[in-house]
């Protein structure tokens, strides 16, 4: 009877052990401390631009520091409109005389977005005064109203469905 209430006390034992080191392994692999491609296969698009997104101009996108969500928004943005656009162009300049290497989020940028389309033709924005806080939404936010207004055109009855070069 000892030996049997012993050898219960060990598995139950053991079973505690097995489901603290499963539920350990799971938060360490959930919480981004150990990079796992085993449970999670999907491809990052948090830490480099796409090819399909560039970033010219005086402002250069290291100088930038753009941040892991930044980062992906412009990835996604650019991957939402695939089908649309070929590439994402972002021409950035300071928008003051006395800019210099570092950008803050403070600092006043003057930005263009020229968005190349499937087939020839591109649709441009004007130059606009952005701050470097509002950059990348304000980006994203071109991508979708050019991605728009490019539906709105394709739609129209009797247009020959291309073009050269359309203002947003």
């Amino acid at each position: 009877m000892a030996g049997r209430k012993e050898l219960a006390h060990k598995a139950k034992a053991a079973m505690i052990v097995v489901v603290f080191l499963a539920l350990t392994a799971l938060v360490v692999l959930k919480s981004g401390v150990v990079e796992s491609n085993v449970f999670n296969d999907k491809p990052r698009f948090d830490q480099a631009l796409l090819s399909s997104v560039a970033i010219s101009g005086a402002v250069k996108s290291a100088a930038l520091n753009l941040a892991p969500n930044e980062i992906k928004k412009l990835n996604y943005a650019a991957l939402k409109h695939r089908n649309i656009f070929e590439k994402l162009n972002f021409h950035l300049n300071y928008g003051t005389r006395d800019g210099g290497s570092e950008v803050a989020k403070d600092t006043l940028l003057e930005m263009s977005v020229r968005l190349d389309v499937d087939g020839g033709g591109e649709i441009t924005s004007w130059n606009t005064k952005v701050k470097r806080k509002d950059m990348v939404r304000d980006m994203v936010r071109y991508v979708d109203k050019a991605a728009a207004e490019y539906d709105r055109f394709m739609k129209i009855e009797g247009s020959k469905k291309t073009f050269k070069r359309l203002y947003i």
